[in-house]
C-alpha cells in the first residue's frame, strides 16, 4: 500500500477548509445573536404578558410590537416555533401564547443570557484569526513530519 502523499501541493484545500469553517462559525454566532435578541423580543415579551395558554394569548399590538414580520420569521419552524403558539394564523393580527411544553427552556434560551453585538463580533474575529494561524502553522507540521 504506498504511503500517503502529504506534500504541500496536495493541500490545496487546506485554506478552503480553514476559512470555510470560520465563515461557517461566523454565521452561526450572528444567527444566534439574532434569535436571541429580535426574535427573543417576542418571547420575553409573552413572558412580561404571563402568556402561557389560549385564554391569555396576547396580539403583537397588545405586546407592543408593531413590526410583525421581524418578530414572526421563526414561527414556522425551529426553537422559536416550538416555544410560541399562534391562535388564529389566518387573521390580519393573529395572538401568541407560549407552549406550555417548553417553558423552562424557552427561558433558558431567550431570556436568561443577554446578547450584545460584541459576542458574534469577537467570534468572528477569533475564528478567523485562528484560520490564519492555523494556515501558516499547518504545512509547515505536515513538512517537517514528513
Amino acid at each position: 500500500m504506498p504511503a500517503a502523499d502529504l506534500s504541500l501541493r496536495s493541500l490545496a484545500f487546506l485554506p478552503w477548509f480553514l476559512f470555510g469553517t470560520a465563515a461557517a462559525v461566523s454565521w452561526y454566532a450572528f444567527f444566534s445573536y439574532f434569535q436571541r435578541t429580535l426574535q427573543g423580543k417576542l418571547v420575553r415579551a409573552l413572558f412580561a404578558a404571563n402568556a402561557y395558554g389560549p385564554e391569555s394569548a396576547r396580539r403583537l399590538s397588545e405586546l407592543g410590537l408593531t413590526k410583525k414580520r421581524r418578530y414572526t420569521v421563526g414561527l414556522r419552524g425551529g426553537a422559536l416555533g416550538r416555544a410560541v403558539v399562534c391562535v388564529d394564523p389566518d387573521s390580519n393580527d393573529p395572538a401568541y401564547y407560549l407552549s406550555s411544553q417548553s417553558l423552562d427552556r424557552t427561558r433558558a434560551q431567550f431570556c436568561v443570557h443577554a446578547s450584545t453585538i460584541l459576542v458574534p463580533v469577537l467570534v468572528t474575529i477569533f475564528a478567523f484569526c485562528l484560520a490564519v494561524l492555523a494556515y501558516l502553522v499547518l504545512p509547515q507540521l505536515i513538512d517537517f513530519s514528513a
